[in-house]
C-alpha cells in the first residue's frame, strides 16, 4: 500500500491504522468522535470502534499496488 501521512482521513477511504505500535491493520475510515475511532472492515463490513488513546496512528491510504507493479530496485555496480 502507498500511504500519505501529510493528509487527513476522509469518511469513506481506506486508512491504514496501528494500535500501540504493536499492529496495524487496514480499515475503511468512518469517523472520530468522543475518543473513539470508528472502522469498517475492508473484507466483510463489519464495524470496529477502537480507543483513540490505544491508536498511534491513522494514515490515508492513496493506491494500492498490485504484485505485477511493484518495482524492486537492485543496485547496479561497475566492476
Amino acid at each position: 500500500v502507498v500511504c500519505d501521512p501529510d493528509t487527513n482521513p476522509v469518511a469513506g477511504e481506506f486508512v491504514l491504522v496501528c494500535i500501540n505500535n504493536e499492529r496495524c491493520i487496514i480499515k475503511e475510515y468512518i469517523t472520530e468522535r468522543d475518543g473513539l475511532l470508528h472502522l469498517l472492515s475492508v473484507n466483510s463490513g463489519e464495524r470496529l470502534t477502537l480507543e483513540l488513546s490505544d491508536v498511534t496512528a491513522i494514515v490515508p491510504i492513496i493506491e494500492i499496488l498490485p504484485p505485477s507493479r511493484r518495482v524492486i530496485e537492485v543496485p547496479i555496480f561497475d566492476v
